[in-house]
């Protein structure tokens, strides 16, 4: 099992980074979320205990896996892995209040608008088609009204792909 960081991002109100990893198990099963802390606290010189396996996922017949932890003390990682958190912060908070003052979902900046909360609500083949056939899909806008609503982790991940 081969771990690597793919991002970190700081949460410094909860006092803990927020990290991501890919996972290379090739001929073994997914990797149970101990032993993913294990050895990221192995590799990494971080205690068990200051760290929390949120999720590891694996694609149908994949040897990746995808992991997110959460840990709760300092570690050394690539400065290019870091995410930028304050300005991904700044940013919702206008947008909300942008939208609050309109309808919440609704996305302007042509002479449509789009409400994604409606778009992502109905079944995720709905939803796809639904986003293919927009002219401009704004898959971000997408992405936060599916994870502030049903938060399918196919979907998200879909849309994830289509973010980056």
């Amino acid at each position: 099992m081969n771990l690597q960081i793919s991002s970190v991002r700081d949460n410094p109100v909860m006092e803990r980074r927020e990290v991501e990893l890919e996972i290379d198990h090739a001929g073994e099963p997914t990797p149970e979320r101990e032993r993913v802390k294990e050895r990221f606290a192995a590799e990494h010189g971080v205690e068990e205990d200051e760290i929390d396996v949120e999720s590891v996922r694996t694609p149908f017949g994949s040897r990746m896996s995808v992991a997110k932890l959460k840990v709760h003390d300092q570690f050394e990682y690539r400065d290019d892995l870091e995410e930028d958190s304050t300005a991904e912060q700044a940013q919702p908070e206008q947008q909300e209040t942008e939208e609050q003052s309109e309808d919440s979902g609704n996305v302007e900046g042509s002479s449509n608008e789009v409400n994604y909360d409606d778009l992502v609500s109905g079944t995720i083949s709905e939803a796809k088609d639904g986003l293919e056939d927009l002219d401009d899909p704004d898959y971000g806008a997408a992405l936060e009204a599916e994870q502030s609503n049903k938060d399918r982790v196919t979907f998200v991940e879909w849309l994830e792909e289509r973010v980056q």
